[in-house]
Formats: structure tokens, C-alpha cells, sequence
């Protein structure tokens, strides 16, 4: 049955309504156009500015008539409309209260949405849609407002501002100096005589670097102009006309200055001022000589007016925006805001995910519960330690990006680089922290599994339901699974932005919490263990932000700190909340807290018996409205909150087991109250990110938000008698730190470094350094498939765990690989039931082969091991890498090659190497005008259209159902490109250092001549695009997809610039250099 989808666009109507100064308008705008635009203005006598109390009585007295005004010139109905639209603000208070009144009443009268906008981006807005500008440098220029602003992939920059008072604000006050009327306006009058002046006044020309100043030069006037008007020097024609050239060659400077440093072609002026003909005359001018053109509009639109709001609300109603129609403080506000206009795109998640929260089962929750757990908190100008791992999970579901084609990574990265600017902009330093591999014990198995079988089954009965949707794009998984590639995305982004970070040797959630105190600054994450964990010096500060509290929103001061006061820098601050050591869940002292948490249930330990009274508690507990297992955390809280040491509760626990069962029930509470014992310093953590003494000793958190720490317990003496010795809970951990059986033991130093900066990436490492086995991580897969996505890895990971063993035995160091028993490691499969098998694989110990130089080493290793020979001298590098990891995939994809007889004719394959070719291109080209983070949102926004496009193309002619196979493929691309990224930072190492034989070789030959890759965030941009487009190309004949991409879809990918040509031929050729070296390749 073909499914025809209907491409008739329906229009949106909205109705804007502005009136933020002394302009009430009122327009209708259907889909861009104009289709009313009524507007009056309250004048004030010569001499006098207007008053928001008098200006909103005017408001009010015609706002009911300029709406039916509108309504009528529109020859709309109201049932028409499809939402309501007012100025939020920037404004006076008076007024904008006026307008946001009675848009709310007419939106309540009508039943629809209302859309609050922002007054300076409506501006702009509306003189793109006129004037028809794409990517211009804006000059801003109003009786309010005077910025210059970058707008680049539907993203606002601001360049500079002025400092002290606007534009036209200058030209009000001067019209009132020199009693002009206000009739239509000061600026129109000051303009009108402009043109009768012909003698200069030589007035300050206050420029300072991108920003100027207007105050010195209109109190310059006041104080002279009455002088210079009395003895006929000047005439008032002759200092308009000396206004207007000073200021308006102020503001044409430092816009050409913002054109050079973004080496733009095209610039708007909007705002009330930009109607100045004079100025359109100067910019113009400039514009020429730069080769550049001007755009500009009349007074109908540069001057507030109603219709510049009813477009843009068009605009957020597409995207998806939509306001409460109750007032509430929110519905206007006074600070200039830059805000994002994102068309909602299909990369977006339909579904609401929930924070994949770790650590004590509940305990979220339970705390988040009472307020007064937590408290106020404002993050700035201080570093922050953040829990990576966490903060990638987060970043992901707060985007609301798709899960289930392999991930948006583009969309994620763009979403990560909002958090690093608003980081900046607060002068906050954040310091991102990673898990290693995972405890040498492999005590989280149980978990994991656990957590493993749970993910199959939510996928499973997902992949049940999911043929019998017909719309894909609005289809709801449920799936809470994280794309596979998260976690190295962003470790891409932070090198790419320069900021700190480094990955434990093993699981980082002690070393996280003790750096953050070394440093004397707050930490986050989402894992509730850090809830639980406490300094043991009483003099050491111990602050816990939840990372889902942290708004990525930053606001200023009014008065600000003395740091930013000293250097005059902008003081700006993140509202957040940290957790309260006065709140009622800091009543429970260490360390009974880490027992509290045992016996609630973590990661590691659960299921430990509790006494009958606990019981007693949950059915008399206050909680009775909550859930059985917030009664149960509350019932154990009360419960250990009544003892003052561990002795008793201990002793009551183990009197549930019998004596055989008792010392095993001993040592696991013992093992699991170390896990919580902040006994190892955060100096060294320190020392490796790049602290010395003097600097982290000096760091602090800021006095108006320091924490005390005085109801913490003596740790001494809240043990009891029975543990009179709090170091013997440490001394687990002691041992596992042992020089000894560190994984670095005896490594090459480069190597050591290579797995801090995840080069190398752990979970490979798990297979020979973490007992008990390993359970690869669930993603989205064919779970109907006798072979998992892992299986494609076999021969990678054999290769991957041989070097190892290879390396250890070299060292003479093996007993390191506690992985390790009887020459096998184990690994848990997934059978096509969902069941988990232990199995176990031989390990045979490698070395890269030997050779004169590490090159020839390097080159032969991949000969003898994968049967690839590398060409020497290929250029680019990333062509080569790209075409090894399609090689290596094929051969050993079954859904693959049961799809296509080879790379050449590969659906998947043929998508993937479109889409990053493309997409490094459209990177390459745009860079070479903007910065990177101004067109991440364009390349996403294109991208979306494209993967629109090409599912419209399929689903007219095939049947819409939902091929997992194709995502299955996509995620064992992720998993090789992973894998083939640690083997060659492995190899890399490796490779000289058995040519030289020492700790300390040539450190030159460490990046390799051969191969290269693209980042991840680049390869894999987005799934949802790769998807549609393999769908479409298994659709055609084999013999025609290669050429359905290289002449269709390669040039459709591409974003146009002023080099498209080049761009074109670039993409061809890369394309062709492409699968010409896989030929060779294979």
C-alpha cells in the first residue's frame, strides 16, 4: 500500500500586538506577509519625553480600536488566528504590562496559544523578511537599543553595544535641548534639518573598540548648545547636522569593523534610527568600498510597529513555542535577551526523558521532596567540577534528541557548546571528569546486567509496536538508551574548546568529590552517590550541585562582584540549587550515611536484611500519599538517624543472618561504606589537570556562597567502639591503589597520557583489567538477529586484548590483568532471546610486527592483521581512515552483506560516506567566514531539511514501516569507528616503543602518516539523515545508488555559499578518491 503524504503547506495567522515605548501597533501576518499593519503615537510637547504611566493611558485608550482596526484591514476572523502575539519585552514597564494584558484577554477570548517576543529580535526579524538579507551584520539602532549583532545560522551574536545610553535615546534628549517638536518624532525633525546645515561642530567621537559611547557627546551639547544658539555661531540646523555625522560615522566604524571580523557581504540596519536616510547614505557608502551590500527598510517597518511581532510570533509558533495564557511574572521582562529561532526539527525527540540517574536507588526523589533540602545558588566567576559521564546522559535527553536512528551527534555537540557559553559568560570553569574502567573487583556486574536485560526488554516491546505506526517522525520509543558515541562526542567537543579534563584510571566518583574539595569549589552531577559522600576534615567544604538544577540561562547583576568590578567586566551568574548542610537530610552524620545508602540500595549493594521495626515505620509513616519505596527510604532514614555510632544498628543487622552468613554480611557493608570514604586526596587529580599548589590552594568557592560544614560529625568519634578506627574502612581501597597493580604500572608514559586524554578509550580495557567479565552496553539493535551488534567487534577486540596481553607480558607485568583466567576473558553475549551468556574468548598475547622504523611497523600491522594495505602518501588522511572502517565493517557485517554484494552498492555505507564528506565541506567553506559556532545550528537546520526531503521521497513510494536492520548497521559503524580509533592511538604507542625498546623513544613518529579519521560528531552527524537517505537509496536498483549519490545527493548536502562550484568538485572528487581506495583496500 503506497502512502502519500499531502505537501500542502497550511499557512500560520498570527496577530502581534507592540507597544514597549510610545508606539501602540497591532498587525496581522499571514506565512510573511503583511496583512496589516495599523500603528498611533503618543506625542508629548516639545521639550518633553514620554512617561510610562501617561504612555500606558494611551495605550489603553486605543489598543481596542487598533485591534479591531487590524482585524478589519486583514479581512481575517478571529477563528482564523492561530495564536495571539505581544512584546515581552525590552520596554517600559508600564506599557508592556498593557500590551501583555490585553493579549492574554484576547487569547482566552479566542481560545489561542499566546507567544511572548522579544522586542529587539522582532526588529530583526521583520527587516530580514523584508528586505531579504540571509546571514547579515546588523547595525541596531533605536530609541532604546544600539548593537551591532552577527546573525549567522539563526543564531545572534552581539559584536558591540553601546555603553552607556542608545542611539536615539541621544537624539530625544538633544531634540529637547533645543526644544524641537516631537511631531511625528525627534529623530524625524533632527533629520529634517540636518539637511539645512552646512557648518560643522567638532563634537567627541567616543569609539572604543567594538562599543561606543553617546553620553559624553550629548552632555558635550547640553552644556555648549544654548551658548553656541545665543550667539548665532551655530544655527540648530548646523548641530543636527553635526549630531547626526558624528554619531552615525561612530556607528558605521565599529559595524564595518564586525563585517571584517566575520568577512561579511551583506548589512541591515533596523530599529526606529535606521529609517534615518543619512545613515542608510553612510552605510551604503561603506558597504561599496567593501564590495558589500546594504539592506535597509522605510519607516513602516524600521519604526516599532505590530507587524514585526506577528511575524516573528509566526515564527516561534512553528517552532513550537506557546505561552500560558494566565499572567504570571514571566510575561514580560525588562533585560535585552539574545534568543535562539530554531525551526523545530524531526532530530528532536518526541518523548520526555528522565535524567538516567545512578547511585541510591530512590534517594533523588526522596530528598528532592522537601525544599528545604536544598538551597539557592549562583554560579560565576569559579571553578566547577562536573561528573562527565552524567553530564553527557544529561546534555542528550535535555536536547530532547532521537534515540532510536543512532544519534544525533551535530544537534548534541550544538547543544553541549551552549552550556561551555554560558560556562564563559559566568566566568565559571568547568573541569569535566571521566570513569576509567571499571573497578578492578567488577562489583557492578550484577547492575549491569541487570541494567543491560531492562534496556532489552524496553526495546523489544518497542520494536513490537512500531510497524504499526504510519508516521515515523512522530513516533515515541520510550527507549531511555543513549547513543553509543555520547561520551567520546564530547570529549571531542572539550579538546576542540580547550577545556579541562581527564579520565581516573578507574570509576571517578571519589576522585571527583575530592578534587572538587581539593580546588574548594562546587561539584555536579546527576548520580545520587554525591549526595552521600563528605570531607572528613571539619575544615573542608563539600558543595553539591544537581547537575539537572543548572539553567542554561545566565542573568547579571545589578551591582557587581568585586573581580568583575575591578577588570569592568560584565557580571553575569547561573541560578542553580546546591545542597543544604543545614537541610533536614544533613541531620544524618557520616558515618552513618554511607549505611543509610547500603541498606537503601546502590550500584553495588542491595537486598541487605532489615530489621522488623523498619517495617513497623513504613506503614506509620507521615508519607503515606507517596510510594512504597519513598515510605521504605524514610522509614531507614528515621530509623539510623536514632543511633548516635555504628555499633548497635550493625548489631542489629547481623543478627538477621546466621553466624556462617554473618562475616560475608560484615564485609560487604564494610566494602561498600569504603566506597563512600573520601580518604584518597584530590592534589594529584589536580596536578594532572594542570593546578599547581599555589594555584588550586587559592581558589575558592565565593563568600557569598560558601558552605559550613560544622554540623558534619567528628569521624572519629561517630564510629563506635566496635570501629574505633575509621581507616580501617579505607584500607580496600589502599590496596587497589597499590603501585603494583595500577594499570599504569610500568606503561610508556605516552601511553599513560593517551588513556587520561581518552585516546585510548577504557571500556576496551575492561576485557583484561576488570574481573568477572564484561556486559557491552545495550543500544538500539536488530534484537531478532542471531548475531548482536558486538559480534561485528570479534576480531577487533581479539586484536585489541592480544596487544594488551602482549604489552603486560613485555612489561613482565601480568599480573595486572585480573581480566584475565586460564589464557580467556570474559565477555556476557546476547542471545536472541535477551538472555546473557558467559563466554568465554582466548586471548593470544601481540605485538606489532617488527621493523626497521615504527612506520613499516605501523603499515604491516595493519597488513598482517586486517589484511589492509595502507597507501602511503594519501592525501587526505581522513579519506583513508574513512575507507579502512568501511572496508573492516563489511567484512564482518552479516546485515551488511545481506543487503548489498559490496561497499560500492552498501545502502548504509553509501549514506554514511555522503554525509560526512558533506558535512566536513559544508564546515571547510562556512569557516572561512564565520567561527564554528556560529553555523553548527545551520549545517543541523540544512541536514533536517535534507533527511525531510528524502523521507518524503520514500514514503511516496514505499511503505513507511520502521527498518531497524538499517540502525543496527549504523550502530556497528559507531562501534568499529570507536574501536579502530583506539587501535591506532594503541598502535601509535606501540609501534615505536618496541622499535626503541625504552620508556623514552622518539616521540615523533607518535601520529602516524597513514590514516586519520573525522570526529565522530562529524562521521555520525545525524542518524535521522543517514537513515533517510539509505532508505531511499534500498529502494533503487544497486547499479544506480552510487550515482544517486554522487549526483543528487552529495550537491543537496552541501550548504550554499560563494565558492558552491569549488564545493561541488570537492565533494566529487572525495567522493570518487573515496571508493577508488576502497577498491584498492579490498
Amino acid at each position: 500500500q503506497l502512502v502519500y503524504f499531502n505537501l500542502l503547506e497550511i499557512m500560520t495567522i498570527v496577530l502581534g500586538i507592540e507597544g514597549s515605548a510610545n508606539k501602540l501597533g497591532v498587525g496581522i501576518v499571514r506565512d510573511g506577509s503583511v496583512l496589516a499593519n495599523p500603528r498611533v503615537t503618543y506625542i508629548t510637547p516639545p521639550g518633553e519625553g514620554f512617561q510610562p504611566t501617561e504612555t500606558a493611558r494611551f495605550h489603553q485608550s486605543h489598543i481596542i480600536e487598533l485591534v479591531q482596526k487590524a482585524i478589519k484591514e486583514a479581512k481575517v476572523d478571529p477563528s482564523e488566528l492561530d495564536a495571539v502575539a505581544y512584546t515581552k519585552g525590552p520596554g517600559m514597564g508600564a506599557p508592556l504590562l498593557t500590551v501583555a494584558i490585553v493579549a492574554r484577554t484576547l487569547a482566552q477570548l479566542w481560545n489561542k496559544p499566546l507567544i511572548g517576543v522579544n522586542h529587539c529580535i522582532a526588529h530583526i526579524e521583520m527587516g530580514r523578511l523584508i528586505t531579504g538579507a540571509k546571514s547579515p551584520i546588523i547595525l541596531y539602532v533605536s530609541g532604546g537599543n544600539t548593537q551591532i549583532i552577527a546573525f549567522v545560522s539563526g543564531r545572534y551574536r552581539i559584536f558591540g553595544e553601546t555603553i552607556d545610553i542608545a542611539l536615539g535615546n541621544c537624539f530625544d534628549r538633544f531634540a529637547r535641548i533645543v526644544n524641537l517638536s516631537n511631531d511625528p518624532s525627534p529623530g524625524y525633525n533632527i533629520e529634517k534639518l540636518a539637511k539645512q546645515g552646512s557648518k560643522f561642530f567638532e563634537l567627541p567621537y567616543a569609539v572604543k573598540g567594538m562599543d561606543v559611547s553617546f553620553a559624553g557627546l550629548l552632555s558635550f551639547l547640553e552644556e555648549r548648545a544654548p551658548k553656541l544658539l545665543e550667539t548665532g555661531e551655530y544655527t540648530v540646523a548646523d548641530l543636527c547636522f553635526s549630531l547626526q555625522e558624528t554619531a552615525f560615522a561612530m556607528v558605521v566604524e565599529i559595524t564595518e569593523r564586525a563585517m571584517a571580523h566575520c568577512d561579511a557581504n551583506e548589512v541591515l540596519i533596523v530599529g526606529g534610527v535606521g529609517c534615518n536616510v543619512r545613515l542608510q547614505e553612510m552605510m551604503n557608502c561603506m558597504a561599496e568600498e567593501r564590495g558589500a551590500k546594504l539592506f535597509a527598510t522605510d519607516e513602516r517597518f524600521c519604526i516599532d510597529n505590530g507587524a514585526m511581532i506577528a511575524h516573528t510570533g509566526c515564527l516561534m509558533f512553528d517552532a513550537g513555542v506557546r505561552f500560558s495564557t494566565y499572567l504570571d511574572a514571566n510575561v514580560f521582562f525588562f533585560p535585552y535577551l539574545s534568543i535562539i529561532l530554531v525551526k523545530d526539527s524531526d532530530t528532536r525527540s518526541t518523548s520526555f526523558h528522565l535524567l538516567g540517574r545512578m547511585g541510591i536507588r530512590g534517594l533523588w526523589t526522596y530528598i528532592q521532596s522537601n525544599s528545604e533540602n536544598f538551597s539557592s545558588y549562583e554560579l560565576h566567576n569559579q571553578p566547577l567540577v562536573i561528573d562527565a559521564e552524567n553530564f553527557a546522559s544529561l546534555c542528550y535527553r535535555q536536547a530532547a534528541l532521537r534515540c532510536e536512528y543512532g544519534g544525533e551527534y551535530l544537534a548534541f555537540k550544538g547543544y553541549v557548546q551552549l552550556f561551555l557559553k554560558q560556562f564563559r559568560i559566568c566566568r565559571v570553569n568547568p573541569i569535566f571528569v571521566f570513569d576509567g574502567c571499571h573497578s578492578k573487583e567488577g562489583s557492578k556486574l550484577d547492575t549491569l546486567l541487570k541494567r543491560n536485560v531492562d534496556q532489552f526488554n524496553k526495546l523489544s516491546s518497542a520494536l513490537r509496536n512500531i510497524n504499526s505506526i504510519s508516521n515515523l517522525d512522530s513516533l515515541d520509543l520510550k527507549i531511555d538508551i543513549t547513543p553509543r558515541l555520547c561520551r567520546h562526542v564530547l570529549v571531542e567537543i572539550l579538546r576542540e574548546s580547550s577545556v579541562r579534563y581527564i579520565a581516573c584510571e578507574r570509576e571517578a566518583d571519589i576522585s571527583i568529590a575530592k578534587l572538587a574539595i581539593s580546588l574548594q569549589c562546587p561539584i555536579t552531577s546527576g548520580d545520587s552517590d554525591f549526595l552521600i559522600y563528605r570531607p572528613i576534615d571539619d575544615n573542608q567544604v563539600y558543595s553539591f550541585i544537581p547537575l539537572s538544577s543548572i539553567l542554561l540561562d545566565c542573568k547579571q547583576r545589578s551591582l557587581p562582584c568585586s573581580v568583575c568590578k575591578l577588570d569592568g567586566s560584565p557580571c553575569f551568574f547561573i541560578s542553580c540549587k546546591v545542597l543544604n548542610n543545614s537541610g533536614p537530610f544533613y541531620k544524618l552524620k557520616y558515618p552513618m550515611l554511607p549505611l543509610f545508602a547500603i541498606l537503601v540500595g546502590n550500584d553495588i549493594t542491595s537486598n541487605i536484611r532489615l530489621p522488623a521495626i523498619i517495617d513497623s515505620l513504613i506503614h506509620t509513616s507521615d508519607l503515606q500519599n507517596t510510594s512504597y519505596y519513598q515510605r521504605r527510604i524514610h522509614a531507614i532514614f528515621n530509623w539510623i538517624l536514632q543511633f548516635c555510632d555504628m555499633k548497635q544498628p550493625l548489631s542489629l543487622i547481623l543478627s538477621l543472618y546466621s553466624q556462617n552468613e554473618r562475616d560475608d554480611i560484615e564485609e560487604t557493608i564494610r566494602s561498600g561504606i569504603s566506597d563512600y570514604f573520601l580518604n584518597i586526596s584530590g592534589e594529584n587529580l589536580a596536578h594532572a589537570l594542570g593546578f599547581s599548589n599555589k594555584h588550586y590552594v587559592s581558589l575558592s568557592v565565593p563568600s557569598s556562597s560558601k558552605l559550613e560544614n560544622s554540623n558534619i560529625q567528628n569521624s572519629t568519634t561517630s564510629w563506635g567502639s566496635c570501629f574505633e578506627d575509621p581507616f580501617k574502612f579505607s584500607k580496600p581501597i589502599f590496596e587497589r591503589n597499590n603501585d603494583k597493580v595500577s594499570i599504569f604500572h610500568h606503561w610508556p608514559k605516552e601511553l599513560i597520557k593517551r588513556f587520561k586524554s581518552l585516546e585510548l578509550i577504557p571500556s576496551f580495557l575492561d576485557y583484561m583489567y576488570v574481573r568477572n567479565g564484561v556486559v557491552p552496553r545495550q543500544v538500539v539493535e536488530d534484537i531478532k538477529s542471531p548475531n548482536s551488534i558486538n559480534e561485528c567487534m570479534s576480531k577487533m577486540r581479539s586484536i585489541l586484548n592480544g596487544l594488551i596481553y602482549g604489552l603486560e607480558k613485555h612489561l613482565g607485568t601480568n599480573e595486572k590483568l585480573c581480566g584475565m583466567e586460564n589464557g580467556c576473558v570474559t565477555e556476557y553475549r546476547r542471545s536472541s532471546n535477551g538472555q546473557l551468556t558467559k563466554t568465554l574468548i582466548s586471548v593470544k598475547p601481540l605485538k606489532p610486527p617488527c621493523a626497521k622504523t615504527p612506520e613499516f611497523s605501523f603499515v604491516s600491522f595493519f597488513s598482517q592483521s586486517f589484511n589492509v594495505n595502507l597507501v602511503k602518501d594519501f592525501k587526505p588522511l581522513e579519506i583513508q581512515g574513512l575507507a579502512v572502517l568501511l572496508v573492516l565493517w563489511f567484512r564482518s557485517s552479516f546485515h551488511a552483506q545481506s543487503k548489498a554484494k559490496n561497499i560500492q552498492t552498501s545502502p548504509v555505507g553509501l549514506a554514511l560516506s555522503c554525509c560526512a564528506i558533506a558535512i566536513n565541506l559544508n564546515c571547510e567553506f562556512l569557516g572561512r567566514n564565520n567561527t564554528f559556532e556560529d553555523f553548527v545550528n545551520s549545517i543541523c537546520t540544512h541536514f533536517n531539511k535534507c533527511a525531510d526531503l528524502a523521507k518524503s521521497v520514500y514514503c511516496q513510494r514505499n511503505s513507511p514501516f520502521f527498518c531497524i536492520e538499517d540502525v543496527h548497521q549504523l550502530n556497528e559503524l559507531q562501534s568499529m569507528a570507536s574501536g579502530l580509533n583506539h587501535l591506532v592511538a594503541l598502535i601509535e604507542v606501540l609501534c615505536p616503543f618496541y622499535v626503541s625498546n625504552i620508556d623514552e623513544f622518539d616521540t615523533s613518529h607518535l601520529k602516524n602518516s597513514f590514516i586519520s579519521f573525522y570526529p565522530l560528531w562529524m562521521l555520525f552527524a545525524s542518524g535521522r539523515l543517514i537513515y533517510w537517505i539509505g532508505r531511499l537509496l534500498q529502494s533503487l536498483d544497486p547499479s544506480e545508488r552510487f550515482h544517486k549519490v554522487i549526483n543528487d545527493w552529495l550537491p543537496k548536502l552541501l550548504i550554499k555559499t560563494n565558492f558552491i562550484s569549488q564545493q561541488q568538485d570537492c565533494a566529487q572528487r572525495d567522493f570518487t578518491k573515496l571508493f577508488n581506495l576502497i577498491d584498492k583496500l579490498n
